[in-house]
């Protein structure tokens, strides 16, 4: 039997807490299809994920992230087993839970104002520590941090040139692949009255 993995492919990003394809084709020697043989689908610890020349898997939402190797095994009676693999990445979910000040914060003028944003896993609301924020006054950037072990990031924002008046402040992440992660909330903002 020859086995021949149509999806996923190759460098294929999964998601935590996603449903996915996992498609094969089967033939014989011949260049036969073959639609009735045994697949079982394996991760690189060989944990069954799941059966089927055709099916799906639903990517747990704590999964490890990072480079992932999924293996295919065919067998059918009468036939020589085969199998095949591919290597895909998992990612996570990253997302801002909070910023502060509140919204609608009032400051005098020329006070230094401590901007702070949270970032963590969104499916396991664990903090994300080392995690790039970037700091954004009326959608100009005020500067980058990143994040703790406790997954907060701090800039403070010196308004001694600003005048009053409502001032949007945002915290912006983006993907990251170097730790695995899509953003799922890749923002939050809040309004802050200088007076």
């Amino acid at each position: 039997l020859n086995i021949s993995l149509i999806s996923p492919v190759a460098g294929k990003i999964l998601n935590r807490d996603k449903i996915i394809e996992l498609n094969s084709s089967i033939s014989d020697d011949c260049s036969q299809q073959i639609n009735d043989a045994t697949v079982n689908w394996y991760n690189s610890s060989w944990n069954l994920l799941a059966t089927g020349i055709n099916t799906t898997w639903h990517v747990p939402t704590k999964y490890k992230l990072g480079l992932e190797t999924i293996y295919s095994n065919v067998s059918r009676n009468y036939y020589d087993p085969n199998s095949n693999s591919t290597t895909v990445y998992i990612y996570g979910w990253s997302e801002i839970d909070s910023i502060s000040p509140s919204n609608a914060s009032n400051y005098a003028a020329g006070t230094p104002i401590t901007i702070t944003c949270h970032v963590r896993d969104a499916n396991t609301s664990k903090p994300i520590e080392n995690y790039t924020v970037n700091f954004l006054k009326n959608g100009i950037s005020i500067g980058n941090k990143t994040t703790d072990s406790d997954g907060y990031a701090s800039i403070t924002w010196y308004t001694t040139a600003e005048g009053a008046g409502w001032y949007n402040i945002t915290c912006l992440i983006k993907s990251n692949s170097t730790f695995y992660y899509n953003t799922s909330v890749s923002q939050k903002e809040t309004w802050i009255r200088l007076s």
